[in-house]
Protein backbone atom coordinates (compact mmCIF):
# COMPACT_ATOMS: atom_id res chain seq x y z
CA UNK A 1 0.00 0.00 0.00
CA UNK A 2 1.29 3.44 -0.92
CA UNK A 3 2.10 6.04 1.68
CA UNK A 4 -0.70 8.55 2.27
CA UNK A 5 -0.32 11.88 0.53
CA UNK A 6 0.77 14.87 2.62
CA UNK A 7 -1.87 17.56 3.27
CA UNK A 8 -0.34 19.78 0.57
CA UNK A 9 1.20 17.49 -2.05
CA UNK A 10 3.83 18.72 -4.46
CA UNK A 11 4.58 17.67 -8.02
CA UNK A 12 7.13 15.24 -6.59
CA UNK A 13 4.35 13.53 -4.65
CA UNK A 14 2.34 13.04 -7.85
CA UNK A 15 5.12 12.18 -10.30
CA UNK A 16 7.42 9.21 -9.72
CA UNK A 17 11.18 9.58 -10.20
CA UNK A 18 10.82 7.85 -13.59
CA UNK A 19 8.52 10.68 -14.71
CA UNK A 20 5.28 8.68 -14.61
CA UNK A 21 2.26 10.32 -12.99
CA UNK A 22 0.70 8.44 -10.07
CA UNK A 23 -2.83 8.61 -11.45
CA UNK A 24 -4.64 7.42 -8.33
CA UNK A 25 -2.95 10.09 -6.21
CA UNK A 26 -3.71 12.79 -8.78
CA UNK A 27 -7.37 11.76 -8.88
CA UNK A 28 -7.46 11.80 -5.08
CA UNK A 29 -6.12 15.34 -4.74
CA UNK A 30 -8.34 16.63 -7.54
CA UNK A 31 -11.37 14.75 -6.24
CA UNK A 32 -12.19 13.62 -9.77
CA UNK A 33 -13.07 10.35 -11.43
CA UNK A 34 -11.01 8.97 -14.30
CA UNK A 35 -13.84 9.85 -16.66
CA UNK A 36 -13.94 13.47 -15.46
CA UNK A 37 -10.19 13.93 -15.77
CA UNK A 38 -10.10 12.25 -19.19
CA UNK A 39 -12.81 14.60 -20.42
CA UNK A 40 -10.95 17.62 -19.04
CA UNK A 41 -7.75 16.59 -20.82
CA UNK A 42 -9.56 15.68 -24.06
CA UNK A 43 -8.46 12.06 -23.73
CA UNK A 44 -10.53 8.90 -24.10
CA UNK A 45 -11.42 7.44 -20.70
CA UNK A 46 -9.38 4.32 -21.56
CA UNK A 47 -6.26 6.51 -21.63
CA UNK A 48 -6.53 6.81 -17.85
CA UNK A 49 -7.88 3.36 -17.04
CA UNK A 50 -5.87 0.96 -19.21
CA UNK A 51 -2.25 0.65 -18.08
CA UNK A 52 -0.86 0.41 -21.61
CA UNK A 53 -2.61 3.65 -22.61
CA UNK A 54 -1.93 5.42 -19.32
CA UNK A 55 1.80 5.02 -19.83
CA UNK A 56 1.93 6.39 -23.37
CA UNK A 57 4.09 9.50 -23.80
CA UNK A 58 1.07 11.59 -24.92
CA UNK A 59 -1.07 10.70 -21.89
CA UNK A 60 1.81 11.19 -19.46
CA UNK A 61 2.72 14.55 -21.04
CA UNK A 62 -0.84 15.84 -20.68
CA UNK A 63 -0.97 14.74 -17.05
CA UNK A 64 2.42 16.32 -16.26
CA UNK A 65 1.39 19.54 -18.03
CA UNK A 66 -1.71 19.76 -15.87
CA UNK A 67 0.30 19.13 -12.71
CA UNK A 68 2.85 21.79 -13.72
CA UNK A 69 0.13 24.42 -13.97
CA UNK A 70 -1.72 23.27 -10.86
CA UNK A 71 1.46 23.54 -8.78
CA UNK A 72 1.75 27.19 -9.83
CA UNK A 73 -1.88 27.95 -8.95
CA UNK A 74 -2.09 26.12 -5.58
CA UNK A 75 -0.48 29.02 -3.64
CA UNK A 76 -3.44 31.26 -4.65
CA UNK A 77 -6.16 28.70 -4.14
CA UNK A 78 -4.94 26.64 -1.20
CA UNK A 79 -5.47 23.16 -2.64
CA UNK A 80 -5.10 21.09 -5.78
CA UNK A 81 -8.85 20.68 -6.11
CA UNK A 82 -9.39 24.45 -5.92
CA UNK A 83 -6.50 25.01 -8.34
CA UNK A 84 -8.16 22.58 -10.73
CA UNK A 85 -11.43 24.48 -10.41
CA UNK A 86 -9.59 27.69 -11.33
CA UNK A 87 -7.81 26.06 -14.27
CA UNK A 88 -10.97 24.49 -15.63
CA UNK A 89 -13.50 27.30 -15.11
CA UNK A 90 -11.81 30.71 -14.86
CA UNK A 91 -12.05 32.62 -18.17
CA UNK A 92 -8.72 34.25 -19.04
CA UNK A 93 -9.23 37.73 -20.53
CA UNK A 94 -5.87 37.60 -22.33
CA UNK A 95 -7.08 34.57 -24.28
CA UNK A 96 -10.55 35.64 -25.32
CA UNK A 97 -12.20 34.15 -22.27
CA UNK A 98 -10.85 30.64 -22.81
CA UNK A 99 -9.77 28.79 -19.69
CA UNK A 100 -6.32 27.48 -18.84
CA UNK A 101 -7.74 23.98 -19.40
CA UNK A 102 -8.79 25.00 -22.92
CA UNK A 103 -5.23 26.12 -23.62
CA UNK A 104 -3.76 22.94 -22.13
CA UNK A 105 -5.96 20.89 -24.47
CA UNK A 106 -4.33 22.88 -27.30
CA UNK A 107 -0.87 21.83 -26.02
CA UNK A 108 -0.07 25.37 -24.86
CA UNK A 109 1.36 24.60 -21.42
CA UNK A 110 4.15 27.17 -21.86
CA UNK A 111 1.57 29.86 -22.61
CA UNK A 112 -0.46 28.96 -19.53
CA UNK A 113 2.63 28.74 -17.30
CA UNK A 114 3.81 32.15 -18.53
CA UNK A 115 0.37 33.68 -17.92
CA UNK A 116 0.14 32.23 -14.42
CA UNK A 117 3.66 33.43 -13.59
CA UNK A 118 2.86 36.93 -14.87
CA UNK A 119 -0.31 37.14 -12.79
CA UNK A 120 1.48 35.77 -9.72
CA UNK A 121 4.05 38.55 -10.07
CA UNK A 122 1.29 41.17 -10.04
CA UNK A 123 0.90 41.54 -13.79
CA UNK A 124 -2.32 42.06 -15.61
CA UNK A 125 -4.56 39.19 -16.59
Amino acid sequence: MADPLPPFPTAQDLIRPDGKVVIDDLLEVLRLSRAELALALDLPEEALSERSRLETPETQRRLRDLIEVLVQVVPWTGSFSEAYAWVSTRPLPSFGGRTAADLLREDRVETVASYVFRVAQGGYA
